[in-house]
């Protein structure tokens, strides 16, 4: 069951994709500028999500650690359901068989997606992405995140990860 903060969160991700409407209307890569300052607005919560989420016993450590704290911790509270997790040389890849509503309201049942249905499921992917990676940066990983290609059956993101040394700070897109 969804839970209203999760209904809350989307709602906001919603109003912030409508004002980027707004502000690149009318520009040849329009959907890529606000996909890819959706995926940013999820990473900073992201980061922020995993420090309230973590107790004194949590020690996240690997690649594997991290990926386990993503599925058992955070998708089950942003998402409401729990992916199936694969990590190999750097590369974390979560599945999701259950797609979460947020998404499965956006899709048909023939699984086709209208230009229109696919941006909104490829910006609120993105935003999953950013939280995701913020969780991941918090344990000390530089990311880049990817999702599969939009389907009614499943979602997998797949972040490519590499341990970060020293200080580092978040990246930011430029304002223009």
């Amino acid at each position: 069951m969804e839970s209203a903060s999760n209904n809350l969160t989307f709602l906001i991700v919603s109003e912030a994709i409508r004002d980027l409407l707004k502000r690149f209307d009318g520009m040849n890569d329009r959907d890529l500028q606000i996909e890819t300052r959706i995926f940013e607005l999820g990473r900073k919560p992201g980061f922020a999500f995993a420090s309230f989420i973590c107790i004194d016993d949590i020690s996240v450590n690997t690649e594997t650690e991290a990926a386990k704290f993503l599925v058992i911790a955070v998708a089950a509270k942003i998402l409401g359901t729990k992916g199936i997790i694969e990590v190999k040389d750097g590369q974390i890849s979560i599945t999701f068989k259950v797609i979460p509503q947020q998404l499965r309201c956006l899709t048909s049942a023939d699984g086709l997606f209208s230009p229109e249905q696919l941006f909104w499921y490829r910006c609120y992917a993105n935003f999953i992405a950013g939280v995701f990676s913020g969780v991941l940066t918090h344990f000390g990983y530089k990311v880049f995140a990817s999702f599969e290609p939009p389907s009614i059956t499943e979602l997998k993101f797949n972040f490519q990860v590499e341990k970060l040394e020293g200080n580092w700070t978040f990246f930011s897109v430029k304002q223009h």
